[in-house]
């Protein structure tokens, strides 16, 4: 059996990250923020208002606040149309008609 020193050097050469996720080490920074504030008011640890300031910023960047926002826009669109002058029956069939084949040539 190794030495029980050994075996704790073994554990503190290994990253954090290797045994826990971002977000349990969150949960973790956050739960002691929380039992500090816990044991503060239950009169156990005194805590000046700098620190119960800094305590409640850190836990906000931690937790999400149970806010809610909601969002919502009315939007008015307008479009413009330009109507061309109406065209008679000549001119509309001069401009949209069709070319005239070309005539074939014989040889």
């Amino acid at each position: 059996m190794p030495p029980r020193g050994a075996a704790i050097s073994v554990r503190r050469k290994r990253k954090p990250s290797e045994f826990h996720s971002e977000v349990t080490r969150e949960r973790i920074r956050a739960g002691v923020i929380i039992d500090r504030f816990q044991k503060h008011f239950m009169g156990e640890l005194e805590l000046t208002p700098t620190q119960i300031r800094v305590g409640e910023v850190l836990l906000r960047k931690v937790i999400p606040d149970l806010t809610h926002t909601d969002l919502s826009t009315t939007s008015t669109r307008r479009y413009v149309v330009e109507v061309p002058p109406q065209l008679s029956d000549e001119e509309w069939e001069k401009k949209y008609s069709l070319p005239a084949p070309a005539p074939k040539s014989v040889q």
